[in-house]
């Protein structure tokens, strides 16, 4: 034998840390703990800001356009997102779906 292993390489799992994979993220997350009188105010295709609210929580918090707190993002891909935002990316939220007080964000790269 030759030392050389003729077993498939592992793929790379997407959002491995590489600066690359931070700039083509695109997520969709709910807002947990909406504020109802805000979320109220928001429209399907409104744009939203995001925020690491609490460092200790990994918490990111969701801005409507005029400043209030939204609430903040809840789902599998928090910790990702939120590790990519620790490396100086900056993200852009857009409502893509509104329920009464559910309310579906779709999350981008803010180039």
């Amino acid at each position: 034998m030759s030392g050389r292993s003729d077993k498939p390489q592992k793929p790379k799992t997407p959002g491995s840390g590489k600066e690359d994979d931070c700039r083509s993220l695109s997520l969709t997350f709910y807002l947990q703990s909406p504020d109802e009188i805000v979320v109220e105010q928001l429209q399907v295709g409104n744009y939203v800001y995001l925020s690491i609210e609490d460092d200790a929580k990994r918490l990111i918090t969701v801005r409507a356009p005029n400043g209030l707190r939204a609430g903040s993002l809840v789902g599998a891909n928090v910790l990702r997102l939120y590790n990519c935002m620790q490396k100086n990316n900056t993200y852009i939220g857009e409502v893509i779906e509104k329920n009464g007080g559910n309310c579906k964000i779709q999350v981008s790269h803010d180039a």
